[in-house]
């Protein structure tokens, strides 16, 4: 048996190369491998801009866009070219051969009307995308004050459930005790569990909103906020104009769609007109042909071609189903206008309405911040403070704490409908 011993200075020598080779090879791995993009708390405007860059409907509306932008060189489309060979007798008894090459072209005002009817195929898919950048920040405005919503009603019933769980600690004490009946402990456990069972029922809530949120930032990771608490948000209507919804991005969508049918209309009104057929033939004429200001004939082979044009109109002789064609788009010009009109009013309406839930909304606020959160908020540390001097008694105490928690409820009810009324505003008059 043939053992080979390396000598120890080898041996370091090649310990000391695979060390700093493995060394550089897990550098480069290191820093060829990107880290995954931990969640990190994000503002509203962050939220909005991760959402139109990322959400698949905006990116369906951009391929439409350019979907109708690669079709805009179909509108100078020719048609098929026509290349035509004959050969035999038809000429004396020899073979010859015919090459024809035909074109058909609709008339240059076709050209024309379906040019303009590609531009407004384009401004319409562009302002789709308008439409739907629009639609999607209402949505994700709308699930992100939800979420603060959730959020701050979380805080309440966690404030909530533990002044009942100390409750419900000290009508067992006095229980035990015999200061107190069954009925009182009853009473707080019953409360106590009521609560825990809200809390449950919001943590739901909050997960169900926080994937709306994340499905629609298209994100496979979790959304964290910067804001943790719900703000009121400002916003001046003006109530009696109804003019800047003209510029709402719907009115704009349907007026084009009116565009578009217009030069629909016009298009196959322009088909009524005669195409243009032009030719090139070139043939051999074998045998004895009368030469040009000659009166001699001359002999002509397969060598010698005769060359020629061709060029002639097309009319429509049964011009109907055409007409049809011209009277079924004049329906479509109707139904967009129609269309048009019926969004316009029901915007106008919609906006009327908000503008007045708003306005009630807004004195609810200014109620709740002026009156009722200050007395909710001086029964809530009176009733505590009086219950642990033994003023009152635990029914009287139980009445206040509920009716304080009530009215902080309410508070932050009507304080997020009130900010998904200002997000609807915001919406409509493009803002």
């Amino acid at each position: 048996m043939i053992i080979n011993v390396y000598p120890m200075k080898s041996k370091i020598k090649l310990f000391s190369f695979l060390l700093i080779f493995f060394v550089f090879l897990s550098f480069t791995h290191h820093g060829q491998v990107k880290p995954q993009n931990p969640s990190i708390p994000l503002t509203l405007e962050q939220v909005l801009a991760l959402a139109l860059e990322q959400n698949g409907l905006v990116k369906g509306a951009m391929y439409q866009a350019d979907y109708q932008k690669a079709l805009k060189p179909t509108a100078t489309e020719i048609g098929k070219t026509n290349l035509g060979l004959q050969y035999g007798q038809y000429n004396s008894f020899m073979n010859d051969n015919n090459l024809t090459i035909a074109q058909n072209l609709p008339f240059p005002t076709v050209f024309a009307k379906q040019k303009q009817l590609a531009a407004a195929h384009i401004q319409y898919a562009e302002q789709q995308v308008v439409t739907t950048q629009r639609d999607l920040v209402k949505m994700v405005k709308n699930a992100y004050f939800t979420y603060l919503f959730v959020l701050e009603k979380q805080q309440l019933l966690r404030y909530q459930d533990s002044i009942y769980t100390e409750f419900l600690r000290a009508a067992e004490l006095r229980y035990k005790t015999g200061e107190t009946n069954q009925l009182e402990r009853a009473l707080a456990q019953s409360q106590s569990l009521e609560v825990k069972n809200l809390l449950m029922q919001n943590q739901a809530d909050q997960q169900i909103v926080a994937t709306q949120l994340q499905t629609l930032l298209q994100n496979s990771q979790p959304i964290l906020l910067v804001e943790k608490r719900l703000k009121k948000l400002t916003f001046q209507p003006q109530i009696a104009d109804t003019t800047t919804l003209a510029t709402h991005p719907l009115l704009q969508l349907l007026q084009q769609q009116i565009i578009v049918n217009q030069q629909i209309t016009k298009v196959e009104k322009s088909r009524l007109l005669p195409d243009i057929n032009v030719g090139f033939f070139s043939q051999t004429l074998v045998g004895y042909q009368r030469a040009f200001n000659d009166n001699n004939d001359m002999y002509f082979d397969y060598n010698k071609r005769f060359n020629g044009v061709a060029l002639g109109l097309a009319f429509p002789l049964w011009a109907k189903p055409q007409n049809a064609r011209i009277q079924a788009a004049k329906v479509q010009e109707k139904i967009a206008q129609n269309q048009y009109e019926y969004a316009q009013i029901n915007l106008e309406s919609q906006y009327l309405q908000i503008v007045q839930e708003y306005t009630k909304l807004q004195n609810t606020l200014t109620y709740y911040e002026q009156n009722a959160l200050p007395t909710a908020d001086l029964l809530l540390s009176t009733a505590q403070k009086e219950f642990r001097s033994g003023n009152i008694d635990y029914v009287a105490h139980f009445q206040g704490l509920t009716r304080a928690l009530t009215v902080k409820s309410a508070y932050y009810e009507v304080l997020n409908r009130y900010n998904q009324v200002v997000v609807e505003l915001e919406f409509l008059v493009g803002k």
